[in-house]
């Protein structure tokens, strides 16, 4: 027996009877019904019932957490905007590496390439003001973990509990790099293009993210500290602030890409028969700041050392800030992030 198909009005009916814990549950009118949205948009209408059970816990919450939320919620958003760009052989959860089971969140071809697209939204520590402040190392350097410890432990020794040590950020950037990479085609080719997609908090964030693929002993650098043919079928990282708009900015637009700054960044570890105008024709669908990102500068010439020691850490903060107009910073950062180094727009 074929299940009934669900509505958008039936979709916003299942969210009014969740519980509180749930986040649509506390979302306003406008995200509610944008989720219902692009859940129809996306998902065959034979097994909506079943997906939305499963990604989304509804209508049993029972098993809610925030985090699978917001994977799911990227999911979808990247998916819905695929879908809307008039691209061809759109599929999601699509199996294609025959040597296991696994699948890829969205699949689509633009002109003569094919793509596959992984998304990811990996945990972030949630900025505090008060203590315990988290504290986690920049970038991957001899010792940096003993180095970070023993701040903690001796800035403890003066202030009790102020300081905790956070998660390790480059090994959840690790494992969606290599998840990725066995997803995708084993052996792809030049008219294909493998895309990791990273839902990231603010701008801020968003640097952090930048630093473990650029700072030391990042991914995307000579002296990458994981083997870097673990990830090599992984063409191209597009990190973007999709986090941003479904935890903090959801008073604004958030189930689309029109308003998320997108930044794509290319495995330098890639293979060889990717070409180019393969990596321009896949990311065409998106409005990205990829050329924007690659010149800019945070430093004038002349100052290369000190330039190469912030560079990592903080580009696409000092890119929003010098690069953007102030129209950009608005539209893709509406609620200006609470403990921004930025002045308020």
């Amino acid at each position: 027996m074929l299940a009934t198909p669900l509505s958008t009005q039936d979709i916003v009916a299942m969210v009014a009877k969740l519980s509180d814990k749930h986040v649509l549950k506390r979302m306003p009118a406008q995200y509610v019904a944008g989720f219902a949205q692009a859940a129809v948009n996306v998902y065959d209408s034979s097994k909506i019932g079943e997906i939305l059970q499963h990604k989304f816990h509804i209508p049993d919450d029972a098993n809610f957490t925030e985090d699978a939320y917001l994977q799911s919620a990227s999911e979808l958003t990247v998916a819905s905007y695929v879908r809307g760009r008039g691209v061809s052989d759109f599929d999601t959860e699509k199996k294609v590496n025959q040597s296991n089971t696994k699948d890829v969140d969205v699949y689509y071809r633009v002109g003569s390439t094919r793509v596959c697209l992984e998304v990811k939204c990996p945990f972030e520590e949630r900025p505090v003001s008060n203590p315990p402040f988290t504290v986690v190392p920049a970038g991957h350097t001899p010792g940096g973990l003993e180095r970070m410890r023993n701040f903690v432990q001796t800035a403890n020794t003066q202030l009790p509990n102020a300081f905790q040590e956070g998660r390790n950020r480059e090994m959840r950037l690790k494992d969606a790099l290599v998840g990725a990479h066995e997803k995708f085609p084993e052996d792809p080719g030049m008219n294909e293009l493998n895309l990791l997609f990273v839902a990231c908090g603010d701008f801020t964030r968003m640097s952090e993210w930048h630093g473990n693929l650029m700072g030391a002993g990042g991914f995307f650098t000579g002296n990458s500290f994981h083997p870097p043919e673990t990830f090599r079928n992984v063409d191209c990282v597009i990190l973007s602030n999709l986090k941003y708009r479904h935890s903090v900015a959801f008073n604004f637009p958030a189930w689309s890409l029109d308003d998320v700054l997108l930044i794509p960044m290319v495995n330098p570890h890639g293979r060889t028969n990717l070409f180019d105008a393969t990596i321009r024709e896949g990311l065409s669908v998106f409005s990205h700041y990829r050329k924007e990102f690659l010149s800019d500068r945070i430093l004038k010439a002349g100052v290369e050392e000190i330039q190469a020691g912030i560079d990592p850490h903080t580009k696409v903060t000092w890119f929003v800030d010098r690069h953007l107009s102030l129209s950009e910073k608005k539209r893709f950062f509406p609620v200006c992030p609470a403990q921004s180094p930025l002045p308020p727009w």
